[in-house]
């Protein structure tokens, strides 16, 4: 049997393959192991039998992978084997021994040392507490990205931990569900309430939120958003039901301002007109409005009934109103063309108009009045002078 057993480091095989190939697939798990046998102090020559045994410990410990075997052509002493344990044996990022077997006699166990090409796979960091680097050698949390870091440690009920610059996140659970927690501003951004299933928002969105597909809430959705029941949002929106009958929107602060919408109809709790901006400070080139009784009097009214009311959101049955080409001769500022192609209309400053007609009417009235009072005297001189 041989008297003594001596061997070189173990060998990464493929590290000669082209570029290309080395992209296009993982490195392999084999690796190859060369030795050298000695018999009395002389080379061996000829098959030999020769098995290999992987540890988890330099003795005792559990054998990892199958037990490889190989009847190797020994030359001058010589000895090249290509070993391949299978990526599982190295799974639980520990230190590993390979054992020798020579014609039965085990020649003990030696390190299995890393070749440089897995110590550094492609700027990927484990160490021997499996904490894996991105761009750091000497990772502090179970996956450490230099700048941004995720990990658990120190922090209870976290899952997860982010820091990049000056950012600072956890996502993690407690009792009421999982959470995203911003650290600097000690707020929760989002929250999923697992008893609820209620999604919390806190703090502002800023820019843009894009979802691909319908969102729903409370129910599966049916539109681009889809709201099963009542939508509120505290300090006064809601949308849905609330106490008014049949109203779609509701503005409602308590003792503040309100508006309702409901069936074509609004209401306004507490009267008033729609306020606009009015101060003279803020205007330019005022004039007078002239022949506004002629204006509104060119305008003309019709009774119609839409040819499907549904489609374009407006109530069924007959309703009185303009036609907004007709109006658009007259008062251009009353009508507009929608994105759709068809005109819309809105009436602007017909209070204005209307006491500029009014006006006009007083006017006309007096000049009547003075033409009757003309006549009656010229009725009551011609009488008395009979």
């Amino acid at each position: 049997m041989p008297s003594r057993f001596a061997t070189a480091l173990p060998l990464i095989a493929g590290l000669a393959c082209s570029a290309a190939t080395a992209h296009a697939a993982p490195p392999p798990t084999s690796f190859t192991y060369q030795g050298v046998l000695e018999n009395a102090g002389d080379p061996v020559d000829g098959p030999t039998s020769i098995q290999y045994k992987l540890w988890d410990a330099a003795t005792g410990g559990t054998q990892k992978g199958a037990t490889l075997g190989s009847s190797s052509n020994v030359v001058d002493g010589v000895f090249n084997d290509t070993l391949d344990f299978g990526a599982a044996a190295y799974t639980d990022n520990q230190a590993r021994w390979l054992e020798v077997i020579v014609e039965g006699q085990s020649m003990g166990r030696t390190p299995l040392n890393a070749a440089p090409y897995s110590l550094n796979t492609r700027g990927i960091i484990v160490d021997s507490s499996g904490r894996v680097g991105i761009g750091t050698s000497t990772p502090a949390h179970q996956l450490d990205l230099g700048t941004g870091r995720i990990g658990a440690q120190g922090f209870s009920g976290v899952n997860a931990r982010f820091t990049d610059g000056g950012n600072d996140f956890q996502i993690g659970s407690d009792s009421l569900g999982m959470y995203f927690y911003d650290v600097n501003r000690a707020a929760y951004p989002l929250r999923l309430m697992e008893n609820t299933g209620n999604v919390v928002l806190d703090g502002n969105v800023q820019g843009d939120v894009i979802v691909e597909g319908n969102v729903g809430v409370g129910r599966s959705p049916l539109d681009r958003l889809h709201v099963g029941g009542s939508l509120r949002v505290d300090e006064g929106m809601r949308l849905g039901p609330t106490g008014f009958g049949n109203v779609a929107l509701n503005i409602d602060r308590p003792l503040d301002y309100g508006i309702n919408l409901s069936q074509g109809d609004a209401g306004k709790p507490g009267g008033g007109s729609w306020a606009n901006t009015s101060d003279e400070r803020l205007k330019k080139n005022v004039v007078p409005i002239e022949n506004a009784l002629d204006t509104l009097l060119a305008l003309r009214g019709v009774h119609f009934e839409y040819k499907d009311p549904k489609s374009i959101g407006e109530l069924n049955g007959v309703r009185t109103g303009f036609i907004a080409q007709e109006v658009e001769h007259v008062i251009p500022d009353w009508v507009w063309e929608a994105d759709d192609g068809y005109k819309r209309m809105t009436i602007r400053g017909f209070e204005a108009m209307a006491i500029e007609a009014m006006r006009e009417l007083q006017a006309e009235n007096n000049r009547l009045r003075e033409r009757m009072e003309q006549l009656e005297q010229m009725v009551t001189i011609d009488g008395a002078g009979e």
